[in-house]
């Protein structure tokens, strides 16, 4: 299909909303451009699609609607939009990619630049580019630079020249990442600018210099450093170089021994035809320890000197403040140090010196947002750094913390749920290891181990060293001391027995787990109405009257509000608080009677989750996966057959048969 992705989107937008009719002002608001653009693109869209008997066609007072003479048609191309692109979530990112792409053509033009010119690359009309400005300004401040006019000249980029080209950078990083995953642009030449031989040969030299000093480095950031290195050679033939402080070119030159980079220099001298100035090597260094990964390294946390300490320092704090909120025990943190200093380390050093991060990929984005406990628990990270160093860390730092967080949640082991079963069998030791056999392949998630006892070690056994003693109807020991359990089954373990070991033995000890109280229907706000952000900060609050978890909570809730956009997955807004009380202990479900706009995006509904974890990880993990249960896709209100409203706990731990209503 020869089309852009605002066409792509455009499309999808009538394949989603199949025989609805879709107004101007609708898709005006959804693509973010004027009516005349939309029209422009409908026709783009039925030259192409006519072919296959689709239409859109344009009824008065109603709107557009797309119309096909066999439904399978309108299936099938819903099907390949699946197979063929990455994934929907990338697809619905048009408004952001257009803004990249606005910001791409600024940066690549290093001088003034004219918006019609900005226009006639893009396709669209001024108007349509103008009204984006707003927010390519506010990308360009997070990286501390800003868009001058000048009359008759155009429009040019100011700032510090590490700031300079850490945007350029991440702005052909994320442009590349979407034409290549998506590949659908069959009408345009995408071949970058830093294409072909050049990036070639850079690839080759940094390939080699990571292999010889097995330096640890991801694949995307090698990546990212090819670009830098090849837009670095570009300013500075330009005429733009970096420039260190006396104090931070002393702190770089700490480091070279650690990260020799006379090899690299000595072939880019070769290949460009001409030497690599000081601050420019610095900056080659820099950029390495901004992007290292120490997970697997064999460098030692404690060779990095002062951004050790520092890191070091920033554990503690957040370790106090995770105790203080009982999120994770001390021993659970102490347990996790030297990964997590590892992992903080190059997060110090880009705070250290102050460089920006944005643009990370929405793939990325979109698994982190699936770790909803995780993503609160970084979030508070954030707030401890940003306020240590004055400046924000970044999304793609806080995507990678949540990441973190989150895989050494998962990999704490549930020691309550592996029970020591003991087995006493009727007949002789090989009806004994076929129902050893049979519970080690039913139960084996809940169940440690399973021991074959003799009438003579009977007697022996406790509750210290055995949780339940199972053994056949017919055959229930008489010597078997009253502290331990006796599970009776019958001889060929039907689906009944399971059953009555599942609730006996596996239960119990899943019901002190539960992270957050029960749903109720007082806790259900069918066709709840909040005008505006505001109402619902001040609605939320009303909810939770603690003085300190409220202060806690206004402080997520108005100082940090823009973190909201990032715990938004599916239509549906995750907040969540942590509390030490039982009793306050919280689920809210609201269903807006009206989307509400936070972002450029619209949320329909709202869960309110204050969750009590007692520093036990077990009981985040818990939380983790109940919330994403909850919340992923369209949330559903989960009824037994009398129509009583169930626990969600008790639904999604232990799969009970209900009906789900909408």
């Amino acid at each position: 299909m020869n089309s852009n992705y605002r066409q792509l989107s455009l499309l999808y937008e009538f394949l989603n909303h199949t025989g609805q009719y879709l107004t101007y002002p609708m898709l005006c608001e959804q693509m973010n451009v004027s009516e005349k653009t939309i029209h422009n693109d409908i026709q783009v869209i039925n030259d192409t699609i006519r072919k296959n008997n689709l239409q859109i066609c344009l009824r008065k007072n109603r709107g557009f609607l797309l119309q096909a003479q066999d439904p399978r048609v309108i299936r099938e191309l819903k099907n390949q939009f699946r197979y063929r692109f990455y994934n929907v979530y990338d697809l619905q990112e048009n408004f952001k990619l257009r803004i990249n792409t606005i910001l791409k053509q600024l940066l690549i033009s290093e001088g003034y630049i004219k918006l019609q010119v900005i226009a006639d690359q893009m396709w669209l009309n001024p108007q349509s580019i103008s009204r984006e400005m707003k927010e390519v300004r506010k990308m360009l401040s997070d990286y501390n630079l800003k868009l001058v006019s000048r009359p008759y000249y155009g429009m040019k980029i100011e700032g510090n020249e590490i700031n300079y080209r850490f945007c350029y950078m991440d702005s052909i990083c994320y442009y590349n990442h979407k034409v290549k995953m998506m590949d659908v642009f069959l009408d345009v030449d995408h071949k970058d600018h830093m294409e072909g031989r050049e990036r070639e040969e850079i690839t080759h030299i940094v390939s080699n210099l990571i292999c010889s000093q097995k330096l640890a480095i991801s694949d995307l950031e090698t990546r990212k450093w090819i670009v830098m290195i090849m837009l670095s050679n570009r300013r500075q033939k330009a005429g733009h170089s970096v420039t260190f402080s006396e104090e931070q070119a002393r702190l770089l030159d700490q480091f070279r021994p650690l990260f020799p980079l006379d090899d690299l220099c000595l072939q880019l001298k070769a290949y460009y035809g001409q030497a690599l100035p000081v601050q420019e090597q610095r900056f080659q260094l820099l950029f390495l320890l901004c992007n290292l990964d120490l997970s697997d390294s064999e460098i030692e946390e404690t060779r990095f000197g002062p951004f050790y300490d520092l890191a070091a320092v920033l554990f503690d704090k957040i370790r106090r403040k995770f105790a203080s909120l009982d999120i994770l025990s001390l021993s659970a943190m102490d347990a996790m140090k030297t990964e997590f200093l590892r992992f903080l380390i190059p997060i110090v050093v880009r705070m250290s010196f102050k460089i920006p991060e944005n643009n990370t990929t929405s793939e990325l984005v979109r698994i982190a947002k699936q770790t909803p406990v995780s993503c609160q628990i970084a979030i508070i990270i954030h707030d401890i750094i940003q306020n240590w160093f004055d400046c924000d860390i970044g999304e793609v730092s806080q995507c990678l913390i949540s990441l973190f967080l989150y895989r050494q949640i998962k990999k704490i082991e549930n020691k309550r749920m592996q029970l020591r079963l003991a087995v006493y069998p009727v007949a002789n030791v090989f009806v004994a290891e076929a129902l050893k056999e049979a519970l080690m392949e039913r139960l084996h998630y809940y169940v440690q181990s399973v021991a074959i006892l003799r009438e003579r070690e009977l007697a022996e056994i406790s509750r210290e060293t055995v949780d339940f003693l199972i053994c056949f109807d017919e055959s229930v020991p008489v010597s078997v001391p009253d502290s331990v359990p006796v599970l009776k089954i019958d001889y060929y373990l039907n689906n009944n027995d399971y059953d009555a070991l599942y609730q006996n033995m596996i239960q119990p000890s899943l019901q002190y787990e539960t992270p957050f109280s029960s749903l109720s229907r007082d806790d259900i706000y069918l066709d709840a109405h909040f005008t505006d952000v505001e109402q619902l900060k001040k609605t939320l609050i009303s909810f939770y009257l603690e003085e300190l978890d409220q202060q806690w909570l206004a402080y997520l809730l108005y100082r940090k509000f823009l973190h909201l956009d990032w715990l938004i997955l599916d239509e549906t807004l995750n907040i969540l608080l942590f509390t030490s009380e039982k009793r306050r202990m919280m689920t809210k479900l609201f269903y807006l009677m009206k989307p509400l706009p936070i972002k450029n995006k619209k949320i329909k509904r709202i869960y309110f989750f204050v969750i009590r974890t007692d520093g036990d990880p077990i009981r985040l993990n818990t939380a983790e996966m109940l919330i994403r249960c909850m919340t992923e896709g369209q949330p559903r209100i989960l009824k037994d057959e009398a129509d009583n409203l169930l626990d969600p706990y008790e639904y999604y731990i232990h799969q009970r048969k209900v009906k789900i209503s909408g």
